[in-house]
């Protein structure tokens, strides 16, 4: 038993839905999907975007806590890295980290990956 050590898992969500949600999506005839997340879902944002040819065509993300990432071994800037291009809107609350606000070490990497100022 870990004493005083809290661990969110990396929940497997998009895989799951690469599996069973999406091709039933495409069998129905949806060409374009798009996801939005609060909190821990723009988290999930974040990682649905950053799938290699991924099948969403933007996200949004509300007060995203990509910190989590810090809990995968990984930094928020590797997952901008990951996002890339890929259209997203991130709409960062007052205690969220600094590295996704404006001007931050994210915002600055998602700003390089679509060629415009920070």
């Amino acid at each position: 038993m870990n004493k005083g050590v809290t661990f969110i898992p990396r929940i497997d969500l998009i895989a799951s839905a690469d599996r069973v949600l999406l091709p039933w999506l495409k069998k129905s005839g949806v060409s374009t999907m798009t996801c939005c997340g609060f909190c821990f879902g723009g988290w999930m944002v974040g990682q649905a975007l950053a799938i290699p040819e991924t099948p969403f065509a933007c996200g949004v993300g509300l007060h995203p806590s990509w910190n989590v990432e810090k809990l995968h071994g990984r930094t928020e800037a590797e997952l901008a890295a990951a996002v890339g291009s890929t259209p997203c809107l991130m709409l960062p609350a007052a205690n969220d980290s600094d590295t996704i606000k404006p001007g931050g070490e994210c915002t600055r990497i998602l700003a390089a990956a679509r060629q415009v100022n920070s």
